[in-house]
């Protein structure tokens, strides 16, 4: 079981999240060539929707399982078609500690043993932007999240991780904790422990190989790859 969050902000389009779910997921029934066919299969995932994000998750074909926050942003018919439906809605007060999506992603966490993908989040309200990406550094922080042009990979715990890419990809490496370490293998722009040292961040680096490799050997990292590099969308 994989676990959806959508929230609100600059979403993908409905053929960029194909895109990035089959690359993500590995799906068999769907090729880099021939998208249209992907069909998801709504069993596979839980949905949870962060007030607003719950219409996203409808654009995108997806009923979410569970909707929170504190509904100020979801339109009152799509709420009351929800809980028509009896999907279980977390309503909090309007003046709280935490965002709607943090309050997803908080949710999420309590089912430890399951992936989950942020989706949405991107552009929009820069400061909510920013928050988010403060998120990333949390022990609730998503796997993974895809925006409207990116996927990103949150690293972290410590060991080798493998990601497969056209040759002359873009990726991005941001350290999310002080003193990370990390060694890489198929860049153009090879990160080493000394070299983590002096750096915290890799901007727009070059895969030189087709499967790359990122160790962490301390603290924890992001990685941004552009949808781009996993296939031409629209």
């Amino acid at each position: 079981m994989v676990q959806l969050i959508f929230t609100s902000g600059d979403a993908p389009s409905l053929s960029n999240l194909k895109a990035a779910l089959s690359f993500l997921l590995k799906s068999s029934n769907s090729t880099k060539s021939d998208l249209s066919n992907f069909d998801f299969k709504k069993s596979d995932f839980f949905v949870i929707a962060a007030d607003s994000g719950a219409q996203a998750a409808f654009d995108a074909g997806f009923t979410p399982n569970l909707i929170v926050g504190d509904m100020d942003s979801i339109s009152k018919e799509l709420l009351e078609n929800f809980k028509a439906l009896k999907i279980q809605t977390d309503i909090y007060p309007t003046n709280k500690d935490d965002s709607d999506t943090v309050l997803a992603l908080k949710s999420s966490s309590k089912n430890s043993r399951c992936k989950t993908i942020l989706i949405g989040g991107g552009g929009g309200r820069e400061d909510h932007l920013f928050a988010l990406l403060k998120e990333m550094e949390s022990d609730y922080a998503p796997d993974y999240w895809i925006t409207a042009n990116s996927i990103i990979y949150n690293l972290k715990t410590k060991g080798a991780f493998k990601i497969a890419l056209p040759l002359a990809s873009t990726l991005s490496i941001f350290f999310t904790a002080n003193k990370t370490k990390i060694k890489t293998t198929g860049l153009k722009w090879e990160l080493t422990s000394r070299l983590c040292r002096k750096i915290n961040y890799s901007l727009s680096n070059l895969t030189q190989t087709e499967n790359v490799s990122i160790k962490i050997l301390a603290g924890k990292a992001i990685v941004a790859i552009g949808l781009e590099s996993i296939g031409k969308t629209t």
